[in-house]
């Protein structure tokens, strides 16, 4: 495995087992460096999903879409 078939490999799947993704990781260092990038943002973006929504906030957010006025279309002369 090389390191394009690696990323490509971690990228749509950073969490399947594979022996010869292993053997790479271990052998290259700038890939392994890589998986640990992809598995800090991966963290973060897991973290930024579960922060709570606030009640009632999509009631809010429809009634502020109503109450905007629509723009009128232009008339033709």
């Amino acid at each position: 495995m090389n390191c394009i078939e690696f990323r490509q490999k971690i990228l749509s799947d950073p969490y399947s087992e594979s022996a010869l993704a292993d053997a790479h990781r271990d052998n290259c260092e700038r890939c392994r460096e890589f998986e640990d990038e992809i598995s800090n943002l991966d963290g973060n973006i897991n973290q930024a999903m579960s922060v709570e929504v606030p009640e009632g906030l999509a009631a809010r957010v429809m009634l502020n879409h109503s109450l905007q006025q629509t723009p009128r279309k232009p008339t033709r002369r």
